[in-house]
């Protein structure tokens, strides 16, 4: 408090002035704004404590003037009122589609909501995710009963004729609900129905890491749609299928010379297990299912449960980890779940790093035990779980071929705009994640493995060295059934969008695909890049080429610092070499540009011309559309950035419902109780739980697996980032296709994982397969500076390039034909040039004098020798002044395109910034409220209300 004197008239003054600075309204706002961000329970404001803060800080606060949680509850119902207004101008100033991803998350307090987010890019290049409404659903969540919520949104904020593509999971009741919106507003459904990349990567994991029966199986169910899991007796059926498939390995053979081989490592401490659960003789899928619950791990996740019920066993661990690695960190241990691979993985890595440390635990326990009598009664029952060296094998090789998973999963989930995140998860990447985790299982299948050192240099690992034929017979199972969900699903990617994505980044174009398409004869078609073509053109001359245009934006033009590929690109660069195949097609130097060239379409001239080479574009597709490709293409480029824009997952909706249910919960149960119960439930149930502790074979087969699935991890992480965008789908996919590959070699001699990987790979290849349907794939590929045509016609099959060239060319006929004249260089420099001299702007005019008037943006922009435009993406290169006055309807096309995400990833989002807002302190809110805290909360970190005044609007540019 001021020590003030009210007697004394300076003093007096000095209250004065405090009393008439201090706006009462705007401390309500700023402690709503608090309680919002923060997630924190609005009845917060009644604590007494709370208020002496405030009164403490601010001597002219009135206890009076504090507002109680009613307060503040009414106060964010009229911010959310005067928030509409600015968000309805925001959607009207888009100048992509404006694409959605909506899911379904459920609070604590058991209430249903449907989180719903637009993906764009307005007149000012700016990429937004908003989340535009998060409904309660009080019906069952049928397809109807979603579309019918969807819809209403839709119409609410006014955006039914600029409805995009919507990225949703693998539900059936999402076809149902894309169906009925169709059906609505009169849009092909199956083209605009986008699948989330992470939720089909998941289901091909589970289906390698847990074969056939899987637990949880209800729960599963009532998440993800009852087609995503198939029965017991069809999943059998399956597994037998890709056990006979490898019925001729020679590694299923009665027979083999490795049986009777003898490998020995150096262990820090004996690996002698004592309760060992061999691997199966006869693979069928109960024998494969025994061994996921009682092998390597089985017994790893046994650990992780008695160390959850003792403290001194994980003091214990954590003074062997103190006396096996003294100079290294101690941690605590990683316990897998039931539903999310991700926590198998991280298991496995864990027990991988303080394998020797959780060795020397249990000789100590094991010594212990001896020492007190060895009664057998008193047996620890940890010492059951000691993994012998095969296993160890197996838990290395599983956790190898889990990477690239990872990487593909975390990539695809980022949030589409480069520069917020390490990766951006752009729609560009989509596809070549794909076709990369499918090449890391079918090399995994085979033995070998591509891993990265801290260096990033790859190198090739052999998988199955030292390992007897029954465990490589294992391991390949597990990537075969990895590789047939992953293939399964590959096939069902036939929209356009996935390869127009791809096209329409400047720096991929036709020739990222064509490099994937080329290096994988297994899924080689020649009506892959017809169909594309045909898809793409038809979309191109239907809704692009004809449209009216608008004047274009001027952005800043992205830097050309060189730097390095990232892991996907270097992931498929490598597989090239491995292969011995140099990409073809690409020109040894820049064409030469003749004095005059015909007329052409932007899309031609787009798809004519090489992928860019700027690293900068490489990162952000989107700026080379507003640089350069708006005025080069000024149609094409609206047909780009609506492809770039797509998410590739649902991730989004997801995070936001994450930040809607974290807040405080009460615990039903102590620790101390829940601890109580579990060793009640494990004494009561000792003999059953005896044998799911891990052998040395477990932990060798748990290696096995984490170096298969190394891939795709890293391709997870390289896809979910800010800039991954519709370019990246077909090249990331070509790299996990290789990838697939790469292990189906690697562990050809072991049936088990060469039959996951190969199950893996067919989920992949199914989705792979229909990105053929949509030209934009092949669009955002050739739209990318850095690839062009260059990357069809070095790495596609001659048989593919001409219909993916005819296709893309086609999209672009169609997005020049529909835009008008008024896009042009010259409106452009004339609207520029008002404020400057005569000098400046007649030396601006000759420096884009680049491209004659006669010739087509498109066969221009495709002629030019593509270019690394890294850091940037492809969206951000053609987002540039100068892409844009260049090219101004080709850039419209390329922004259309590369805008799109490559994962549905902004519903998840939502959800996870749901789950904070809903808590036990907040119970009282109503659904509507909930809604309305997490439409503001969300629009202010994206800063659509940064600057705004109380009560009125913000600068929206």
């Amino acid at each position: 408090m001021l020590r003030a004197d009210p007697t004394n008239p300076r003093d007096q003054s000095l209250l004065s002035n405090l009393h008439t600075l201090f706006d009462p309204k705007m401390n309500q706002l700023l402690l709503l704004d608090w309680l919002t961000y923060h997630n924190l329970p609005f009845n917060l404001v009644n604590s007494e404590r709370f208020k002496r803060l405030l009164l403490y800080n601010n001597p002219s606060l009135r206890e009076g003037q504090i507002p109680s949680d009613n307060t503040l509850v009414s106060l964010l119902t009229s911010e959310y009122n005067r928030a509409l207004g600015p968000v309805h101008a925001l959607l009207e100033r888009a100048r992509s589609m404006i694409h959605f991803t909506f899911d379904g998350w459920t609070s604590r307090q058991k209430v249903s909501f449907l989180g719903i987010n637009a993906h764009f890019i307005d007149r000012d290049w700016k990429q937004w995710r908003l989340l535009l409404a998060l409904p309660a659903l009080r019906k069952r969540h049928t397809g109807a009963a979603l579309a019918d919520e969807v819809a209403d949104t839709i119409c609410a904020f006014d955006v039914q004729e600029r409805i995009g593509y919507c990225t949703l999971d693998n539900a059936t009741n999402n076809d149902t609900a894309m169906e009925a919106l169709a059906a609505e507003f009169d849009f092909d459904w199956v083209e605009r129905r986008i699948r989330c990349a992470p939720h089909f990567l998941n289901l091909a994991v589970r289906a390698m890491m847990y074969g056939t029966k899987r637990d949880n199986f209800d729960e599963l169910l009532a998440h993800w749609g009852d087609k995503d899991f198939i029965s017991d007796e069809e999943d059998q059926k399956q597994l037998s299928e890709a056990i006979n498939e490898l019925a001729a390995d020679e590694d299923f053979s009665e027979q083999s010379a490795d049986d009777n081989d003898e490998y020995c490592e150096v262990e820090t401490v004996a690996e002698e297990s004592q309760g060992q659960f061999p691997i199966p003789k006869v693979i069928n899928a109960e024998e494969l299912d025994k061994y996921r619950k009682f092998g390597p791990f089985g017994k790893l996740h046994n650990i992780g449960v008695a160390f959850r019920m003792s403290s001194q066993l994980v003091e214990d661990f954590h003074e062997a980890q103190r006396q096996a690695t003294p100079a290294e960190p101690v941690l605590s241990w990683v316990q897998n779940g039931c539903t999310r691979w991700q926590s198998d993985e991280a298991m496995a890595s864990r027990a991988l790093l303080k394998r020797s440390a959780l060795n020397r635990m249990i000789s100590i326990i094991e010594e212990r035990w001896i020492h007190q009598g060895g009664k057998e009664q008193d047996k620890p029952t940890i010492l059951t779980e000691r993994l012998s060296i095969e296993e160890w094998k197996v838990v290395s090789a599983l956790q190898k071929i889990l990477q690239p998973f990872k990487v593909a999963s975390k990539q695809l989930q980022g949030e589409g705009i480069p520069g917020k995140r390490s990766t951006s998860g752009g729609f560009d990447e989509y596809f070549q994640v794909v076709e990369m985790l499918l090449d890391h299982l079918e090399l995994a299948v085979q033995g070998v493995i591509i891993e990265e050192d801290d260096d990033k240099v790859m190198r090739e690992v052999r998988l199955f060295d030292g390992m007897d034929a029954k465990t490589r017979r294992l391991l390949k199972i597990y990537i075969k059934l990895g590789w047939k969900k992953l293939n399964d699903y590959y096939g069902k990617l036939t929209s356009t969008a996935y390869v127009a994505a791809v096209v329409f980044h400047p720096c991929k174009k036709w020739r990222t695909l064509e490099q994937l398409w080329n290096q994988l004869p297994s899924r080689q078609t020649s009506e892959w890049k017809r169909a594309y073509e045909r898809s793409l053109t038809k979309a191109w001359e239907e809704r692009y080429k004809n449209m009216g245009l608008e004047d274009a934006g001027h952005g800043c033009l992205a830097g050309g610092s060189q730097g390095s590929l990232d892991y996907i690109e270097r992931r498929l660069a490598f597989s090239r070499s491995m292969a011995g195949s140099a990409p073809q097609g690409r020109p040894n130097q820049r064409p030469k540009q003749p004095a005059v060239l015909p007329a052409q379409d932007e899309l031609d001239q787009y798809l004519s011309e090489p992928p860019v080479d700027n690293m900068a574009y490489k990162a952000d597709p989107i700026a080379w559309w507003r640089d350069v490709g708006v005025v080069r293409f000024p149609r094409l480029s609206h047909m780009a950035v609506d492809f770039l824009t797509i998410p590739s997952s649902s991730a989004e909706t997801e995070r936001d419902f994450s930040s809607c249910g974290r807040m405080p919960v009460l615990h039903v149960a102590t620790k101390r109780e829940t601890a109580s119960a579990l060793d009640t439930y494990t004494k009561s149930h000792f003999e059953d739980l005896s044998a799911d502790f891990l052998s040395p074979d477990d932990w060798a087969r748990l290696r096995i697996i984490e170096k298969i699935l190394q891939p795709f991890w890293r391709a997870t992480l390289a896809t979910q980032g800010d800039h991954a965008t519709l370019d990246k789908v077909l090249f990331t996919m070509d790299v996990l296709i290789r990838c697939f590959d790469e292990a189906l070699v690697l562990y050809k001699s072991d049936s088990e994982l060469s039959s996951r990987i190969q199950r893996g790979w067919e989920v992949f290849d199914k989705y792979y397969s229909k990105t053929e349907t949509s030209p934009y794939y092949a669009a955002a590929l050739i739209l990318h500076p850095s690839y062009r045509t260059t990357y069809i016609q070095a790495n596609w099959k001659k048989k593919w390039q001409k219909p993916a060239f005819k296709q893309v060319k086609g999209l672009w006929l169609a997005y020049r034909e529909a835009m008008d004249d008024s896009l042009s260089p010259h409106v452009l420099d004339d609207e520029e040039d008002k404020d400057l001299d005569a000098f400046d702007r007649i030396s601006r005019n000759l420096q884009n004098c680049t491209r004659p008037s006669s010739q087509d943006e498109y066969e221009d922009y495709i002629s030019c020798d593509p270019y690394d435009i890294t850091p940037t993406t492809a969206l951000p290169w053609w987002l540039q002044e100068q892409q844009r006055k260049r090219w101004p309807k080709l850039s419209q096309m390329a922004i259309d395109i590369l805008s799109m995400p490559a994962m549905s990833d902004e519903p998840e989002r939502v959800f996870s910034g749901a789950r904070r807002t809903i808590s036990w302190e907040r119970a009282q809110l109503n659904a509507a409220q909930v809604e309305k805290g997490e439409c503001l909360k969300h629009w202010l970190k994206g800063g659509l209300l940064e600057g705004a005044e109380a009560g009125g609007s913000p600068d929206l540019g």
